[in-house]
């Protein structure tokens, strides 16, 4: 069995346009509490900057952790 995949300090995180998993948490949100997230992301070199799905570009992205996506499934190869 693979190893589990574990949360990793953001500052190790890949920046070379490499989809990740983040721990998300918008701190300009008055909700921010109720708003903590694991979202897909990936960091545009070009831009030096966070891309996050689903996170509009007036919140400021704080990110906590990071993890690698997991291996897509299997497919059977059924005739």
């Amino acid at each position: 069995m693979p190893a589990k995949p574990e949360w990793q300090p953001i500052e190790t995180a890949p920046k070379d346009g490499t989809v990740i998993f983040v721990w998300h948490v918008s701190t300009n949100n008055p909700h921010a509490a109720f708003d903590t997230n694991i979202k897909k992301a990936q960091y545009i070199p070009d831009l030096e900057e966070w891309r996050i799905d689903g996170l509009g570009g007036n919140l400021t992205p704080i990110l906590a952790g990071w993890m690698p996506l997991p291996a897509a499934p299997a497919l059977s190869q059924t005739p």
